[in-house]
């Protein structure tokens, strides 16, 4: 949400170095936005949210939502599941998630 493409690139290229699957991440990461977005725009989904996420997580994801607004995050949002598609039949999936991020941050 800072709009630090320089970081979220160092990031990511530690995440690929550390063996992590960047595609699960990816799909994780829109997971996770999608929850920040909806949070953002009805609240009271809280309660719903709290079968899957602790307090800790909901505020997170509350402060997260705050610090952007919501045409931001449902671009990044679009980017990230354009990269996700990419990603599965790619072989070199960190190339889509550098490009969605690039593009978008």
């Amino acid at each position: 949400m800072a709009k630090d493409v320089k970081t979220a690139l160092a990031q990511i290229a530690e995440l690929q170095d550390e063996g992590h699957n960047l595609v699960q991440f990816t799909k994780d990461l829109i997971h996770y936005l999608r929850k920040v977005l909806s949070l953002k725009i009805n609240p009271a989904l809280e309660t719903t949210f709290e079968k899957e996420l602790t307090h800790d997580e909901i505020a997170g994801a509350k402060k997260l939502g705050a610090a952007a607004d919501a045409a931001f995050i449902i671009k990044i949002l679009k980017a990230l599941i354009r990269a996700y598609a990419e990603m599965r039949y790619s072989p070199f999936a960190i190339v889509p998630l550098e490009v969605a991020l690039a593009e978008n941050v």
